[in-house]
């Protein structure tokens, strides 16, 4: 469950990464300055909500 999450989670921030960092870049900007917050805001929240829903969609099956 929490390999799954972290899994997802890291594909999220890549993701997210990915765009922002190209954003950045076209307004001139320094990728890895710009996206630090943002970045970090994302991934934490991602990560909270899967491990809640993937233990939530575990209770299902074990009750």
């Amino acid at each position: 469950m929490c390999g799954a999450a972290l899994a997802l989670n890291t594909l999220i921030a890549v993701s997210i990464w990915r765009c922002d960092s190209t954003a950045a870049k076209r307004i001139g900007q320094d990728p890895a300055a710009a996206s630090g917050r943002l970045l970090t805001t994302i991934t934490d929240l991602a990560g909270f909500f899967l491990v809640l829903s993937l233990a939530g969609a575990m209770m299902r099956h074990l009750t």
